[in-house]
């Protein structure tokens, strides 16, 4: 998938994307469904697009639960 190209390629954010594996969320709490959303619709501000006419749901609640699982533990 593309999270790398915004959200760094480990996921430690950038420039264009925030840091995903910090515990620190700007929108949501953090929560498996709260990601999903966010992939699937995007960010009401439109800088992250929504994913839902490109991923299948599977891929999103996989890659959700992959983030999910990163935050188990605090980033280095």
């Amino acid at each position: 998938f593309r999270c790398g190209k915004c959200h760094g390629s480990t996921a430690k954010g950038s420039i264009k994307g925030p840091n995903l594996v910090d515990n620190q969320w700007i929108l949501g709490t953090g929560s498996q469904s709260d990601i999903y959303r966010i992939i699937k619709n995007g960010t009401p501000n439109g800088k992250m697009k929504g994913w839902k006419k490109k991923l299948l749901p599977y891929h999103m609640h996989a890659i959700a639960y992959y983030l999910v699982s990163l935050n188990q533990t605090k980033a280095p």
